[in-house]
């Protein structure tokens, strides 16, 4: 459908309700911005794949020894938890006896 004969299809309605005073534009309108936004989507994609073409990507070694770390830190701090709240724990039992 050319863009002359979208256009005529989508006032054909409207034109008849204007020539009674009933100034009806919002349809139209709608279907042209929503046709608009519709057009843009490939242009969008064709933009996030060129962008992640750029990113600089971690190698997967960098990515392995970065788990290691968190899993490493996360061990430490459990047992640095574990060890504070079981001297807590102690010492409640002895200032409650």
């Amino acid at each position: 459908m050319t863009p002359d004969k979208l256009g005529e299809w989508l006032n054909w309605q409207s034109i008849g309700l204007q020539n009674r005073g009933l100034q009806v534009q919002f349809l139209p309108r709608l279907l042209r911005t929503m046709i608009k936004f519709f057009k843009r989507i490939p242009k969008f994609f064709s933009e996030v794949v060129d962008e992640l073409k750029k990113v600089s990507w971690s190698t997967r070694r960098d990515l392995i020894d970065a788990a290691l770390l968190v899993l490493a830190m996360t061990f430490v701090l459990t047992v640095y938890l574990f060890a504070v709240d079981l001297g807590l724990a102690k010492m409640m039992e002895i200032l409650l006896k």
